[in-house]
């Protein structure tokens, strides 16, 4: 599989999209899991010479910042297959729906709208996926792709929790939310952060380490985190590889 880290950014960061991941293989077809927010998504897409034909995606959650590049993809990919929690895909059809009007019938007629349920095991543009239901501050799932026997997990949104272990147990590549260091210069900046249900990298490393991941990337990072300092922090708990990834980055499992 190859990984695509289309956009790593929180909401507010200046300097990275906000997230989105494709996922290529063989034998099967192209996967979004998130559409970073707007136009990002088709941006990123045509930096890395990817053609418009990304006709499945997994929406994690709610939040714009995850599902906002669904406006676009609508109208550029049709039919277009959405997967996610069943609130989630509800945002995306009233997102469609009221964004473009007139027209919005024709967009929702090329759009297929799948609820998931956590537990369950789905096949997904040729990759087998289970959700994992987190902890955030609406329903999230985390996913877990498994293809040619090789394991990818993305966290979505969520702090550290029994099910987001589980989502990345052997995983060959886990990529987790860690919005930034725990040793930012303004504690009551990471303290706000618990209120938004986000983890610092330690507490990404240590999930990590506790699934037994064999490599981690830190994702979904403030506009003030300090990438250095984040990995500084993950490799004192994290034992294998761990990296920053930037925007448009490539896995290779």
């Amino acid at each position: 599989m190859k990984i695509y880290t289309l956009g790593t950014g929180a909401p507010l960061a200046y300097t990275r999209a906000t997230m989105g991941i494709l996922v290529e293989a063989e034998n099967a077809q192209p996967l979004l899991i998130d559409t970073c927010s707007g136009n990002e998504l088709i941006r990123r897409l045509h930096a890395l010479g990817k053609p418009l034909h990304q006709h499945h995606a997994i929406l994690t959650h709610r939040h714009g910042d995850h599902i906002g590049g669904v406006l676009p993809l609508a109208i550029a990919v049709q039919p277009l297959h959405l997967y996610g929690p069943a609130d989630t895909l509800e945002v995306a059809r009233q997102l469609i729906d009221l964004t473009y009007g007139e027209i919005a019938y024709r967009v929702l007629d090329q759009t297929s709208f799948h609820p998931v349920e956590p537990g369950a095991s789905y096949d997904i543009a040729g990759y087998q996926v289970e959700f994992f239901e987190v902890q955030h501050r609406v329903t999230t799932y985390a996913v877990r792709l498994t293809h040619g026997g090789k394991i990818f997990a993305y966290s979505a949104d969520s702090v550290p929790c029994e099910n987001l272990i589980a989502c990345a147990r052997d995983a060959d590549l886990f990529l987790c939310d860690a919005i930034c260091s725990s040793q930012e210069e303004d504690p009551a900046i990471v303290a706000d952060l618990r209120k938004l249900a986000h983890p610092t990298a330690d507490e990404a490393a240590s999930m990590a380490q506790q699934a037994g991941a064999n490599r981690l990337g830190l994702v979904h990072l403030a506009r003030f985190a300090t990438p250095e300092k984040m990995l500084a922090e993950a490799r004192q708990l994290f034992h294998g590889p761990v990296d920053v990834p930037d925007d448009n980055a490539c896995y290779v499992v």
